[in-house]
């Protein structure tokens, strides 16, 4: 698998990509060695066991190989650099056109990539702006520190690191992971689509998933958590953490600690779990569950007419022994070690096989 090494805090890998589709001059310099000239950067070839020709502009007779280093250079500094490329002569045989240095990285593209971030504060940028894009995805694993990181096109596999690092998740399905520090995951753009699992690790993390069915899991710490268009699956985890379900069908888990969950619209599960849980529905029928030991918890937005509170777990003795006590126009219910306030319903209005059941 090829890999590619940052050696500097830029993006300037995606600029060049993007500078190789203008004009290009290709020079042969020695047995072992090729230079892509595009004024502003160079792209070096060295290694041994690659045979090539060079007819003016145009690159012909690759005869497979590996090339055991490619560096992105711009002045005398080492932008990025390829290690490791194995190129198959039968699916690289050479090009015959002016259009060269693009042909060549449009074969790159076609291959699974790993990059690794070795600064203390990477950038890496591999998402629309950058210009070039990598259908089948990329590996990215970034250093400590303060990192910013946008996902390409394909299927992404995102390591942050430790640090408090900004992720750009981009098209595609794609597995983000914040690992420790106060991270923010967010979409490129709202519309993008992608069945996305995002993970905050450890700290303070904001994480949001766009469109797609996504899977976010906040981890340890007061984590904010967007589910975005479509049906998500938000896990809180522990911390005192806040969940927007935002559109679409979506099961919203509070998990540990004093959580604030927000189901949006689109038919919800909100799941309370421990602590002292603030829950707000929202639009159209939703569902929340409890069981022993939750809360002391509170709904504040029950609808009555379409709204359903679900106790999970309880004997037929723990039902037959909960209290519906009314509380200044509030209804009060203490069941089997947990406590659930309703705003605004009376004990009257909630009926046992229609707004309030037991599984």
């Amino acid at each position: 698998m090829p890999t590619i090494s940052y050696l500097k805090s830029t993006d300037a890998l995606a600029s060049a990509f993007l500078a190789l589709f203008g004009s290009a001059t290709v020079s042969k310099m020695t047995d072992t060695n090729l230079v892509l000239d595009t004024s502003a950067l160079k792209f070096i070839f060295s290694g041994t066991g690659l045979a090539y020709d060079v007819q003016g502009d145009v690159l012909t007779g690759f005869s497979g190989g590996e090339i055991n280093g490619l560096n992105v250079v711009s002045g005398d500094n080492v932008v990025a650099r390829f290690i490791g490329l194995e190129v198959d002569a039968s699916a690289f045989p050479g090009f015959d056109d002016p259009a060269a240095p693009a042909q060549l990285l449009n074969y790159l593209a076609t291959l699974d990539w790993t990059i690794n971030g070795t600064q203390a504060t990477d950038t890496l940028n591999f998402g629309p702006s950058s210009g070039y894009s990598f259908p089948l995805g990329l590996t990215i694993n970034a250093s400590g520190g303060g990192d910013v990181i946008v996902g390409a096109a394909g299927n992404d596999e995102i390591h942050a690191g430790s640090g408090n690092d900004k992720i750009y998740d981009s098209a595609g399905d794609d597995k983000v992971y914040g690992d420790a520090g106060n991270d923010t995951v967010f979409e490129v753009t709202s519309i993008v689509s992608g069945n996305d699992s995002i993970y905050g690790g450890a700290g303070k993390d904001s994480l949001a998933g766009g469109a797609g069915d996504d899977l976010i899991s906040g981890d340890t710490g007061a984590d904010k958590l967007w589910g975005g268009a479509d049906n998500d699956m938000l896990y809180g985890g522990a911390g005192g953490d806040k969940l927007y379900g935002d559109d679409g069908a979506d099961s919203l888990y509070g998990d540990a600690a004093n959580d604030q969950i927000f189901g949006g619209g689109g038919a919800d599960w909100i799941y309370a779990g421990k602590g002292r849980d603030v829950l707000f529905g929202g639009a159209d029928a939703d569902h929340f569950q409890f069981q022993k030991e939750d809360g002391p918890d509170t709904i504040s937005d029950f609808d009555i007419a379409e709204d359903v509170i679900v106790f999970k777990n309880l004997s037929a003795a723990d039902i037959a022994d909960m209290e519906f006590r009314d509380d200044d126009g509030n209804t009060v219910i203490i069941y089997e070690d947990g406590r659930l306030t309703v705003m605004g319903v009376v004990s009257t209005d909630l009926v046992w096989d229609e707004n309030l059941i037991s599984i």
